[in-house]
């Protein structure tokens, strides 16, 4: 990102994809518990989504620092795709299918 409406604009359009991220991580996460646990284990998963968020203003100004102007906002960017792309593989392997399954079901699967 070269410039300040740049940056504005990646910004922008990097917020609106992972405000839609969240969407689905609050309708899937709690599907992939079984019920004695689901309220526990979409807390946790939200807690460890509230690190991050508590994490990455203390991360993005040193990398900014390190390296400096564009080049710094570009690898911003480029960290916080990376961790969107990375936790995607990661679900999209380890992920459980639960599209036309009834809890019971989703809770029976062995994977």
């Amino acid at each position: 990102a070269s410039t300040e409406s740049a940056v504005l604009i990646y910004g922008s359009l990097l917020y609106f994809f992972s405000l839609g991220a969240w969407g689905c991580v609050y309708a899937y996460t709690p599907e992939v518990y079984p019920t004695a646990l689901r309220a526990s284990g979409a807390g946790w998963a939200a807690a460890f989504g509230r690190l991050g968020a508590f994490i990455a203003p203390f991360v993005v100004p040193v990398i900014y620092k390190l390296y400096g102007g564009a080049t710094g906002f570009s690898y911003v960017f480029a960290l916080l795709a990376g961790v969107f792309a990375a936790v995607a593989v990661i679900v999209g392997i380890f992920g459980k299918e639960t599209m036309g399954k009834t809890l019971e079901e989703i809770s029976e699967i062995k994977e």
